[in-house]
């Protein structure tokens, strides 16, 4: 996919309003990305669509108003983009995530391809998505804590 893909000048432009840098993420890191987003949201099974990992409560996770909140209380120094039906994303360094509603209008109305948004911390401990669907989302969750094996002992 080349730089010149409307979808992804649409979502560079604005990541780039709020971001003090944008970097293009490749295929082969997208594609990993949402095998690790399926295992830890989705209980790594391969819903047709990621956030159905959401809308089929494979994960917990907050929904529309609860899920802006969220969403917006998230610190953030860097975080990633990238979308159900691309094959590019991007990793933001920024002091403040996108507002919602840009992400939303954008979502909604803008090509087809950038429809399906998340973003994420780097790790994933946290992820927001907005959907295309204006009855589905925008969803939040966050990581489940993995239990620390303690060495010896109890």
């Amino acid at each position: 996919m080349t730089n010149a893909d409307p979808a992804r000048q649409q979502w560079r432009a604005l990541l780039q309003a709020t971001a003090q840098r944008v970097e293009d993420l490749d295929a082969e890191t997208i594609k990993v990305l949402k095998r690790r987003w399926q295992q830890q949201y989705a209980a790594a099974q391969r819903p047709a669509f990621l956030w159905h990992g959401f809308s089929f409560r494979l994960h917990p996770h907050l929904v529309g108003a609860h899920a802006v909140a969220a969403y917006e209380r998230q610190p953030v120094k860097s975080f990633l983009v990238f979308f159900e039906q691309t094959d590019w994303g991007f990793r933001c360094h920024a002091r403040q995530l996108p507002p919602w509603a840009q992400l939303r209008e954008l979502a909604a109305h803008g090509p087809a391809r950038g429809r399906d948004v998340y973003l994420a911390q780097p790790q994933l401990s946290w992820v927001f998505c907005q959907t295309h669907e204006p009855d589905f989302g925008p969803y939040f969750a966050q990581a489940r804590a993995v239990p620390s094996v303690s060495s010896g002992g109890r």
